[in-house]
């Protein structure tokens, strides 16, 4: 760019024109110019918090929540076939069985899915920053050591939590 305003400049003093107008108008351009790379690497910085806070919390998050209404329903249809009771003489709208998915199965399934989710979040960020996916190894493994911990963590708490809120279940 400022090859590109010094040419100009020369060309408008050998074509005779007034140089103080050309001078003029090209920093007004750098200027724009320099605002609006400030203005694109702030929206790109956004993008990326936005999508590290997805895969790092989030996520995280949603599985957990999901691994523990598993185990809820889990405990209430135990509960259910226990004392024998069938979805006419309770009158539910749902019915309550066996539950195919085991709370391991999940658990494994949540931590493959979370390794996926870091691995293409980590080349998003390097498509936004970088404009090339191979700059976003280096952002795999933070994100995906990130998530995995906040899962864990959150798994603890959130057995805790809902075990002393649903502990007869």
């Amino acid at each position: 760019m400022p090859l590109r305003s010094f040419n100009l400049i020369i060309e408008g003093m050998k074509g005779g024109g007034r140089v103080a107008d050309v001078i003029d108008r090209v920093i007004e351009t750098l200027e724009e110019t320099k605002e609006l790379k400030q203005e694109m690497a702030a929206t790109n910085l956004t993008y990326v918090i936005f999508i590290s806070v997805i895969v790092i919390l989030v996520a995280p998050g949603l599985f957990t929540l999901s691994f523990q209404f598993l185990t809820i329903l889990q405990g209430l249809g135990a509960r259910v076939a226990a004392s024998g009771a069938t979805q006419q003489a309770v009158n539910l709208p749902i019915s309550f069985g066996k539950v195919a998915l085991q709370p391991d199965q999940f658990r494994n399934f949540s931590q493959y899915a979370l390794l996926v989710i870091s691995l293409f979040a980590g080349m998003i960020v390097s498509m936004i920053n970088r404009g090339s996916i191979r700059g976003g190894i280096k952002f795999v493994p933070f994100l995906l050591i990130s998530s995995q911990v906040v899962y864990f963590i959150a798994m603890q708490v959130g057995s805790t939590v809902f075990k002393g809120l649903f502990g007869g279940i």
